[in-house]
């Protein structure tokens, strides 16, 4: 892999994976956050992880302000409503994130609506056949060995 700019190819390509998947969390916690509640249980959760992944990589610190808002928000409401005493359970924990979401009215920073295209390959069933076929096979129940069976004639 090629260096650019000190930046290897790989190190590039996952930039982009987290921009993109920070991209779709704040858009799920900007238009859905409600229906959403498994996906705040888990940022609660993770906290940490995004606390310091976002002061790691400045470029991403704007996508990282919803998420740092919805963390710290929710956080704040299950630590106040648990009991110290107590250890706290998973339901426990997703109540509490319930209960607070009712009273949630932080306004989040919006970012234009995501957008995303499919550009189909020239011969698709190259993949997609053998994929499907190997669901088959692993989920038909039928005895066989796949490597003595030969569906399709290599090329």
């Amino acid at each position: 892999m090629g260096d650019t700019g000190g930046v290897s190819e790989k190190a590039r390509v996952y930039g982009e994976l987290l921009k993109t998947c920070l991209e779709v969390i704040n858009s799920i916690l900007t238009y859905a956050l409600p229906r959403n509640l498994n996906l705040i249980y888990a940022l609660v959760h993770r906290k940490d992880a995004f606390v310091r992944g976002g002061a790691c990589h400045p470029p991403l610190s704007g996508l990282m302000e919803n998420v740092s808002t919805v963390i710290h928000f929710f956080s704040k409401r299950v630590d106040k409503g648990l009991n110290p005493n107590d250890p706290a359970s998973p339901e426990s924990v997703m109540q509490q994130i319930k209960d607070a979401s009712l009273s949630w009215g932080a306004h989040l920073r919006m970012f234009p609506e995501l957008r995303f295209s499919y550009q189909q390959d020239d011969r698709p069933e190259d993949f997609f056949v053998p994929y499907v076929w190997g669901i088959v096979l692993s989920h038909s129940g039928l005895a066989w060995n796949p490597q003595k069976s030969t569906l399709f004639a290599p090329r």
